[in-house]
């Protein structure tokens, strides 16, 4: 791996034994792999150039995001984060309060479907590409459908409002017909079906009507219509249109109380029955074919699991045609026979789970889901555990038997991969401290450990992960970052935003060494060029003292050049009086003091600087021109002499600044004859 900063342009074979790139490789975590790189480029890789890296890391994450999943993790970032809000608020309020756990309960309700919804869109965004690229997207679509399975038997399952028995026996086999869908005919046998005239004797005929009838499909009803003679008065098409009818009238637990219901359930079974009984056709291959019909409406169970091609498939015709009123702890039984008699022929960990959960054995349930998909298994436990929180205690629930202690667990080290997945993603990175932060025991670990590893790509990306530090009280982190961003900004020599992250870093040291090679230019040229560097800062971030000496000398020449010589000069003593300029500046200062020596006197006769002003500022320059400070302050002089000419505005000078001295000597002058 090679940082961005590569060099274009001509590259020389280089020697082999000259390069001394490196890249050392350190697991992160089970999930990441941290690349470490360092060295140097040889000097023929690249003509004219010898580029040195600094150490770099490179978090690489060992599971690929697509462009798809990216937008379906952002999309359902925002419902965890609602979760979450919800949970707090119901920590604070709910207590042992019925009415608030209620209230709650329904919230979450809500966004479990709204997770549904979500995956579902993916789902059909991904069917749309995988029909036009079946190799790219294929095994995508086929694990997002299997994650949208057990998501929705999960909801059904744990998640959906109480309600009436057979509420969940529709649900169920709303879930088996969707998921499990029976095959269907090929469109050449269909033909061959309609255009015959005996479409019972084509052999695809009885498979598929049987398949319909077993899920309650209402093109059943089409395909026995075929088989009518077009006599109404036929023994055979009077018989078809009666189970048309039956069909048509089967009582849905929906329309009913369940005692009524009961009642009526019973009256249409004895209808089919009769029915049954007095089957007596002519075409006895027809005969057949509708006596097994009858049968499946009567909730034959043996004649049900026998032309059932899977467990599920058993298990959903049960359901409708045996079992519309089941519980939950009933289920367990009728899924047992199904099992029993259409066991799982290559069971994979998807349909293992299915399984698993349908007995209520949630935690071994999650178990197989974590080898299907992370996504699905961090955001399944936390959805659970909330609703296992909330669960009353003195009430049945399909979560009881889940251990709270154990489903607490199992979510944090779930959310806690799936988080430190994304942090490696150059998008998605600043989603996964959210996720981490809802980890109570080890997330805050976690996010210190990883929120300096986030590459400083841009000052809007910095500026987020400072956001990230100050939400998680990450104190030290922050400061961290703050220095690294300014020393990539010192190297580009963008000295605001440097200067203004070396102050949230708290780094007086290396403010004030930047500070001194500003004054160093003034030195050098006699030019203030850190001037919009210093008026580009907030006013808030200048509290350095270095800095504050800064803004103040460029305060004091905005005076100068306003001829504000009465406010000059009092600013100009309190920088001499600061101390804070390093000693190689203080002929500066004194030299600035020219101006107002000299066009600084309203009154005639008046002293421009009091007599203690003169005495700091003699006393100042005693020190420059001292022998025992020559060797210190003659290389500032000499720099000063270069600029301070006539050429350039300014008066000439000399190594002992006798011009200072004499513009000093005539203020003194003027302050002795006004005391005189």
């Amino acid at each position: 791996m090679l940082p961005n900063s590569r060099a274009s342009g001509k590259v020389k074979r280089p020697i082999e034994n000259n390069k001394t790139l490196s890249v050392t490789l350190n697991p992160g975590s089970t999930l990441n792999v941290l690349y470490y790189l360092s060295g140097k480029y040889p000097n023929e890789e690249v003509e004219g150039n010898n580029l040195k890296c600094d150490t770099k890391i490179y978090i690489f994450p060992l599971k690929k995001i697509t462009k798809t999943q990216k937008s379906f993790y952002s999309n359902v970032h925002t419902l965890f984060i609602r979760s979450q809000e919800i949970l707090n608020i119901n920590i604070l309020t709910a207590h042992e309060n019925t009415f608030y756990r209620n209230s709650f309960n329904t919230a979450l309700q809500g966004i479990a479907l709204d997770y549904s919804r979500i995956i579902e869109d993916y789902v059909k965004e991904l069917g749309k590409l995988e029909q036009s690229n079946p190799e790219k997207y294929k095994a995508e679509y086929e694990v997002t459908t299997e994650i949208f399975a057990i998501w929705e038997l999960c909801r059904i399952l744990f998640m959906a409002p109480a309600s009436r028995k057979g509420k969940f026996s529709s649900s169920l086999v709303y879930w088996v017909n969707k998921f499990f869908p029976p095959l269907e005919l090929s469109q050449e046998e269909i033909t061959k079906i309609e255009d015959s005239f005996e479409p019972q004797m084509e052999p695809a005929f009885t498979s598929q009507l049987i398949k319909l009838v077993l899920r309650g499909d209402v093109r059943a009803q089409n395909m026995l219509n075929l088989c009518r003679t077009g006599d109404e008065t036929s023994i055979t098409d009077h018989t078809i249109k009666l189970i048309i009818q039956l069909m048509n009238n089967k009582p849905q637990v929906r329309d009913h109380e369940e005692l009524d219901f009961n009642l009526k359930w019973g009256d249409w079974r004895a209808e089919c029955s009769k029915l049954h009984d007095e089957l007596n056709l002519v075409d006895q291959d027809l005969q057949k074919i509708l006596a097994e019909v009858l049968m499946i409406l009567e909730g034959d169970d043996h004649i049900i699991i026998q032309n059932s091609l899977t467990w599920a498939g058993a298990l959903g015709s049960l359901l409708l045609h045996h079992y519309p009123t089941i519980d939950l702890y009933e289920l367990r039984n009728v899924l047992d026979l199904c099992l029993l008699h259409k066991p799982p022929k290559d069971p994979q960990d998807t349909e293992q789970a299915f399984i698993k959960f349908l007995h209520l054995k949630i935690n071994e349930g999650l178990l197989h889901c974590y080898q299907n998909d992370l996504w699905l298994t961090s955001h399944l436990s936390d959805l659970l555990y909330k609703f296992r929180q909330n669960m009353i205690p003195e009430q049945s629930s399909a979560l009881s038997s889940l251990s709270l202690d154990w489903i607490i667990g199992y979510r944090e080290f779930r959310l806690l991969e799936y988080g430190e997945i994304l942090a490696g993603h150059p998008t998605l990175w600043s989603i996964a401290f959210d996720y981490l932060r809802y980890c109570p025991t080890f997330g805050h670990n976690y996010i210190q450990e990883l929120v300096i590893k986030v590459p400083l790509d841009n000052e809007f990306k910095i500026n987020k992960i400072l956001d990230i530090c100050k939400v998680n009280d990450l104190r030290e982190e922050a400061q961290y970052i703050c220095k690294i961003a300014a020393n990539k900004y010192l190297r580009e020599k963008r000295w605001t935003s440097s200067l203004s992250y070396l102050v949230r870093a708290n780094d007086a040291l290396q403010i004030k060494l930047i500070a001194h090679q500003f004054l160093n230019d003034v030195i050098e040229t006699g030019e203030l060029k850190f001037e919009d560097t210093i008026n580009s800062l907030p006013v808030h971030e200048i509290s350095d003292v270095s800095l504050n000496f800064l803004m103040q000398y460029c305060e004091f020449h905005h005076m100068l050049k306003q001829e504000n010589y009465d406010m000059a000069k009092h600013l100009l003593i309190t920088l001499i009086r600061s101390q804070e300029s390093p000693r190689k500046f203080w002929p500066v200062l004194l030299l600035n003091a020219l101006p107002i020596l000299r066009n600084g006197g309203t009154i005639e006769g008046k002293p421009i600087f009091s007599k203690e002003d003169i005495f700091d500022i003699l006393c100042i320059l005693e020190e420059i021109t001292s022998t025992r400070r020559k060797q210190e302050f003659d290389k500032c002089i000499q720099s000063l002499m270069q600029w301070h000419t006539r050429e350039q505005g300014y008066d000439e000078i000399d190594e002992k600044l006798k011009v200072i001295r004499l513009e000093l000597a005539k203020d003194s002058a003027k302050a002795f004859i006004a005391k005189k």
